[in-house]
């Protein structure tokens, strides 16, 4: 009996070892990984403190206008943008979107944030505010030859999804 019980504690503390080794590379590979997720959440909150009554007032001002560009030429559109883009208050609104998205880029970029979880929260705004300014962005890096004006909004636009794995083994 007493040797039936010593072999049981012998696999209870194989198995417990086992577990330890399993637990402790899950901590090892979701940790970062939640981290990058909650650094979304810091970008969500400056998103939703300062930056959303902008994007509130872009979309209203936007909206008729870009409906008139269904329709139009390629030059038609590219003038129809330049001059909603001529009044100030369009220009420090896409420059408040354009600050916003260079940061959340960069933290995408340097694997500090997570991908599809900044996709998943600004995926919309990005493609919105970039579809509809895409012209005066080209426009005003011709004319101040900065050629990093609105990078960081452009590349966000163009993020594509990662798949589950390559999300989790991320080398920074």
């Amino acid at each position: 009996m007493w040797v039936n019980i010593a072999r049981i504690a012998k696999i209870v503390q194989n198995l417990t070892i086992i577990g330890g080794i399993f637990v402790g590379l899950g901590s090892l590979i979701f940790g970062p990984f939640g981290k990058r997720i909650e650094a979304i959440g810091e970008y969500r909150k400056d998103y939703i403190d300062h930056i959303r009554i902008n994007y509130v007032e872009f979309l209203s001002k936007w909206t008729p206008v870009g409906h008139s560009t269904l329709t139009t030429t390629n030059d038609q559109t590219k003038t129809i943008v330049l001059d909603f883009f001529k009044d100030s208050g369009n220009q420090a609104k896409l420059l408040t979107f354009v600050d916003f998205f260079d940061g959340l880029w960069f933290c995408v970029h340097t694997k500090s944030c997570d991908q599809n979880t900044a996709l998943d929260a600004f995926e919309t705004q990005a493609s919105v505010i970039y579809e509809a300014s895409a012209y005066y962005i080209q426009d005003r890096r011709q004319q101040d030859r900065d050629s990093d004006f609105g990078a960081g909004l452009e590349k966000f636009y163009g993020l594509q999804r990662q798949r589950y794995l390559s999300r989790l083994f991320v080398i920074p």
